[in-house]
């Protein structure tokens, strides 16, 4: 219960709906009416929506024999308030707060007009700013890589993936987007993944952990007080069903199939030239350069070295056995130097 100060004289009732109820659940709204407390306050009844919890102490100063007189009307652009003169401070300060039918661009679960999910929209464009991930499938393994934003030569190389994660033994990935979110689906992966090996002693296959965790980032969209999250995911995995397998997703849940795929800044750019440059049966050193030659064209300096990108790749040995390696920053350079893409050292980095 919430009240307001006003006049002692008898206010005639008048109900004002802020919002269409649609439900028990989230309909709220402001009444005023005449039933007065002790002191001739006027009780504020029904569920109040949160966004007026601040004005429970605000004062209407009102003249003795001056009514409640609220004429609410909801337009397309604010709401508006319609008040005697002596109510125009309060009018002032409930008209700056902006209602949920007004804005539906804030709330995960609303549809714009036009049919759209502007925070998966805005996910997506979070992601367009970070770093660009490449993933090239081989008929003899997989390869990833990714470009790395952070370049401080204090941080631990060995020690500190910023883009390329290991899930389980036949599956990596590589993200793009905000990394914290990354780590979140990156831990509830690795734990379907044991869950399931537990269960049925063998790996799971490719394709149900990646609709395992689009499942989980679609319903981040669909419930309210969540927000989607801000990463994609380039998977690369095999399994003896589908054998080498590449996958992409994004923040709405959607996923899909590809030989070549990237994500992250200039992806356009990077798409371009993975089909210009993809061939049906290359192999994984043929994969590995194309993957180099793509990321020097689409990142700021064609020159580039093992502080900027990351590796990693997936094969079978000879024995058959599948195995997942993430390239040290001596495999990265060499590689570089082979394509005649390495960066020259200076006096200053070493």
């Amino acid at each position: 219960m919430m009240k307001f100060g006003v006049s002692r004289k008898t206010i005639s009732r008048k109900i004002i709906y802020v919002r269409r109820r649609q439900s028990k659940a989230d309909g709220w709204g402001v009444c005023a009416g005449k039933n007065k407390t002790p002191r001739g306050r006027v009780s504020i009844k029904s569920n109040i929506h949160p966004a007026l919890a601040s004005l429970a102490t605000t004062t209407i100063e009102s003249e003795p024999q001056q009514e409640l007189d609220l004429l609410l009307t909801v337009g397309p652009s604010r709401l508006i308030f319609r008040l005697r003169p002596s109510l125009i401070p309060f009018a002032r300060h409930v008209s700056s707060i902006r209602f949920p039918s007004e804005l539906p661009r804030h709330y995960t679960t609303t549809f714009s007009p036009e049919g759209r999910l502007y925070q998966v929209e805005y996910a997506l464009e979070a992601i367009s700013h970070a770093g660009t991930a490449i993933g090239i499938l081989a008929k003899d393994g997989i390869v990833l890589a990714a470009e790395r934003k952070v370049t401080s030569k204090l941080l631990e190389q060995d020690t500190s993936a910023e883009k390329l994660y290991i899930l389980n033994d036949n599956m990596i990935c590589a993200v793009a987007g905000m990394t914290a979110d990354a780590n979140i689906l990156i831990n509830f992966a690795r734990q379907s993944a044991q869950r399931y090996l537990r269960t049925y002693n063998e790996d799971i296959p490719c394709e149900q952990l990646v609709r395992r965790l689009c499942d989980l980032k679609q319903g981040y969209t669909q419930h309210g007080g969540l927000r989607p999250f801000g990463v994609t995911f380039i998977y690369a995995g095999w399994d003896p069903q589908r054998q080498f397998q590449l996958y992409l997703s994004n923040p709405s849940g959607n996923y899909g199939g590809w030989k070549a795929t990237s994500a992250g800044a200039n992806n356009a750019s990077a798409q371009s030239l993975l089909k210009q440059d993809y061939k049906e049966n290359c192999n994984l050193k043929e994969a590995c350069g194309m993957a180099v030659k793509v990321l020097s064209k689409t990142m700021d300096s064609t020159k580039l070295s093992s502080q900027k990108i990351e590796f990693a790749t997936v094969g079978q040995d000879k024995s058959g056995k599948v195995y997942h390696h993430l390239w040290s920053a001596e495999e990265i350079d060499a590689l570089l130097a082979e394509h005649d893409l390495a960066k020259e050292t200076s006096s200053e980095d070493k």
